[in-house]
């Protein structure tokens, strides 16, 4: 070893920088096909040979995606490691190696980094190919791409800009996908329902949810019928119901609970509507039969027709219209009696279904909350109560007969001539229009707002819980 040492130590710098370089020289040789000398650039005089030598660790691949663009390249493999250079060292010429002591001559014939690319270009015999923008798809070909995608990949290409979304919610690009609640996965039910829900427009939302949105209004006619679940509508079953859809999106189902209190108290109208067609019949009968007795039908069927008569409009029933002449009649009393009678069942149902979804309360109040003027979106159960006002109340051909119905018996209990069941009727009707008179719907257009319509209507007889001051006549409380 010491005979070695001292060989080794007689060696010139020279001659060992002459031996390294011939040895990169045979490895370039093995282990590089193509080399590539760049004539151009080399000086006069000397013999420049610049070759690369790379030793590729390659293990063996699943498959590849090559994907080319204008002037560059890039290979995105799947299922295998990157290749890296075990050695990777640029060669021009015996100067330009490194030395025994770490220095390193200047190339002059440029960088190395610019260099490697000529070469990687140079071994490269394929033409760059111009790439497709994704902006110049077809809408029809980007759906075709979109159909082939599993649930969460389209979830996530419809995030990606306005057009993919567009395209992604169409109801083509959905057909092959069946519904997430029936499609088992790592995370709950609920959570994956919620998921692919937030990704879609509403119209594939209802769709999703179209089974449990039609439980919820089969339940409510259900318990409108029985006055409480039934044992196809259990409690259980349908508050579970109602928070999952909550947790999607709790404005669907607020949205779906107000077209039914609206569909509810449009038959409540239809009701109430053929009483009053029965009665005005029954009328028109009598009238008749009153014309035949006496035997001057004309002259009767004349004086008839020119009684006063007042349009279904705002302005406050005085009690001398024709509705008004017969206030005290009992089929018309028995209209006012009807209306109560249903309001008070419609009420129960209505906190009944309130009372079911403490979820959607919630929710509904927190939005209250959020907003910095007067609350705008009303709750669950005003709701309820605007749509009975709305469209049963102040619905036309009901409103003018209960407005005359109504200034007819205030007047009888200002006179005194009122009856103890004539007080009765008068009471409850003045608690109905004090239950009813809540706020708006301020998330509405305004033509849709019945508050003060009310008031006008109903609101400027004394009520029966205030009492009257002494001093000012009857006459002032009518102001």
């Amino acid at each position: 070893m010491d005979e070695l040492v001292g060989h080794t130590g007689e060696i010139d710098e020279g001659e060992e920088d002459a031996l390294d370089a011939a040895l990169d020289m045979e490895l370039a040789a093995t282990y590089v096909k193509h080399p590539v000398v760049n004539p151009s650039q080399s000086e006069p005089g000397k013999h420049h040979v610049r070759e690369e030598v790379v030793d590729v660790i390659q293990e063996p691949a699943m498959s590849q995606l090559t994907f080319a663009f204008p002037g560059w390249e890039i290979g995105i493999s799947k299922g295998e490691k990157l290749r890296m250079p075990s050695v990777s060292r640029i060669i021009n010429d015996p100067q330009s190696a490194p030395s025994k002591k770490g220095k390193q001559v200047k190339s002059p014939t440029g960088s190395a980094g610019s260099i490697r690319a000529e070469s990687v270009a140079s071994d490269d015999p394929s033409v760059p190919v111009d790439g497709c923008p994704a902006d110049s798809v077809d809408d029809d070909l980007l759906a075709c791409v979109f159909m082939r995608l599993n649930v969460k990949d389209l979830c996530a290409s419809m995030r990606t800009c306005r057009r993919w979304h567009r395209v992604a919610c169409k109801e083509d690009v959905w057909t092959h996908i069946p519904l997430p609640a029936n499609v088992p996965g790592a995370l709950p039910r609920w959570m994956e329902v919620r998921n692919a829900g937030i990704s879609m427009d509403l119209r594939i939302r209802f769709q999703v949810f179209r089974r449990g949105y039609e439980f919820v209004r089969s339940a409510l006619n259900a318990w409108w019928d029985h006055g409480q679940p039934d044992g196809k509508h259990p409690s259980v079953i349908f508050r579970s119901l109602t928070q999952k859809l909550v947790i999607n999106d709790w404005s669907l189902l607020y949205e779906a609970f107000g077209t039914a209190f609206s569909d509810r108290a449009d038959r409540i109208a239809a009701i109430i509507l053929a009483v009053i067609q029965r009665i005005e019949v029954s009328k028109q009968f009598m009238r008749r039969e009153m014309a035949t007795e006496l035997g001057s039908g004309n002259g009767l069927a004349e004086m008839f027709s020119n009684l006063p008569s007042k349009p279904d409009g705002d302005s406050n029933a005085s009690g001398n219209d024709r509705e008004g002449n017969m206030w005290d009649e009992v089929e018309v009393q028995e209209v006012w009696v009807l209306v109560l009678s249903l309001w008070r069942r419609y009420k129960r149902w209505l906190m009944l279904v309130v009372s079911h979804c403490p979820e959607l309360n919630h929710e509904v109040m927190a939005e209250r909350a959020r907003s910095n003027a007067l609350a705008t979106t009303p709750t669950v159960y005003g709701k309820g109560i605007i749509c009975f006002r709305s469209q049963v109340i102040l619905k036309y051909g009901v409103r003018s007969l209960l407005q005359a119905t109504w200034s007819g018996l205030a007047s009888a209990k200002r006179s005194g001539i009122a009856s103890d069941n004539q007080l009765d009727l008068f009471r409850s009707a003045d608690h109905l229009f004090q239950e009813t008179s809540v706020l708006d719907d301020l998330t509405l257009s305004p033509t849709t707002f019945t508050q003060q319509k009310l008031r006008r209507c109903f609101g400027n007889e004394t009520s029966s819980k205030t009492k009257p001051t002494r001093g000012k006549s009857n006459s002032t409380a009518l102001n």
